[in-house]
């Protein structure tokens, strides 16, 4: 049962995941000459912009967002790497096919693309489902788990860099 219960956690949260993710950068990008923004709205899209800054990055696919979580979330190493290369699998799918309905494109034109991820997920995926697996455990490796994801969340994205970042996308910065 548990197993059942991580796959479809894994599945639901990569489906969820790239669909948002995929929202957010439609919404930033294809809402920029919309009547909206005439009538006071272009919060919306400066707000769409940064989100879609911050999740459309490979950190965030990998340890925020899929890989790392769902590796945490079903516990066990062996289910960590499965469920890690699942979510990303799923994830894609989820992005690609938002971003063919909302472009209007047909997603057989997004196959090749999709299989160059599909790959990176095999890849990076057990890795990074299994490091979300231990992070619980105590010890050494928990440690170094746990030294890992902050790795990927700060070292990939430097506040100078965060800030920079909302400063092109109109935002104040502190």
């Amino acid at each position: 049962m548990k197993v059942i219960r991580g796959a479809a956690g894994a599945l639901a949260l990569g489906a969820g995941f790239g669909t948002a993710t995929s929202l957010v950068k439609e919404v930033s990008y294809g809402m920029a000459g919309s009547p909206l923004v005439d009538v006071g709205w272009a919060w919306v899209v400066k707000v769409a912009e940064v989100a879609s800054l911050l999740l459309d990055v490979g950190w965030a696919w990998a340890a925020l967002a899929v890989a790392v979580a769902v590796g945490w979330l079903v516990g066990a190493c062996t289910r960590g790497a499965v469920a890690g290369v699942l979510a990303l699998i799923v994830a894609t799918v989820a992005y690609y096919c938002v971003e063919s309905a909302l472009g209007g494109q047909p997603l057989a034109w997004q196959w090749r693309v999709m299989l160059h991820w599909w790959l990176a997920s095999l890849l990076f995926g057990p890795v990074l489902g299994a490091v979300g697996a231990v992070i619980r455990h105590p010890g050494v490796i928990g440690l170094l788990a746990r030294l890992y994801e902050v790795d990927l969340i700060l070292h990939r994205r430097r506040p100078e860099t965060v800030a920079a970042m909302l400063t092109e996308a109109g935002f104040m910065t502190w």
